[in-house]
């Protein structure tokens, strides 16, 4: 017939194990850390974000209007801190040899740098990231096998 299996080591009746001593010292909340450290860098590069916004609308501000009937219906403005036509927001800012390119490249950036404005791919381009850093990142942390929870 079948035995019964012994046990590993022989158990006397009436004694009870002791459970391990318990650790000295404080639990560390991992949890609460990584939430420290993830709020941490969210806030500083939204301070970045917010820094680069402010030095950018200064620029855009300070550069000089350019009024004339080759502008199209755009906030066009002249500054010496770019070097290439560039878009912010719905103001599309040129260097100064912008006055001295020939008619059909001025007409060419003017429709290229418009099209940025009609499409709003300023404020696109401003959004795109941050659903993703808020809501994918913390999702990836949690599936690569960050400490769970005893059950």
């Amino acid at each position: 017939m079948l035995e019964m299996p012994q046990p590993a080591l022989p158990v006397v009746p009436g004694v009870a194990v002791a459970p391990p001593p318990p650790k000295a010292g404080l639990p560390i909340n991992w949890w609460l850390i990584a939430t420290i450290v993830y709020a941490g860098i969210a806030g500083l590069l939204l301070l970045r974000l917010a820094i680069g916004l402010c030095l950018t609308w200064r620029l855009a501000r300070a550069a000089k209007p350019m009024k004339g009937p080759q502008m199209l219906e755009a906030d066009v403005r002249v500054s010496r801190d770019v070097g290439g036509p560039v878009t912010f927001g719905s103001t599309i800012l040129v260097p100064p040899q912008f006055t001295s390119w020939d008619a059909k490249k001025r007409l060419a950036v003017l429709a290229h740098e418009g099209a940025h404005v009609a499409n709003r791919d300023f404020y696109v381009l401003l959004l795109a990231p941050q659903p993703r850093g808020v809501l994918v990142q913390p999702v990836l942390v949690v599936a690569a096998g960050a400490p769970r929870r005893a059950r």
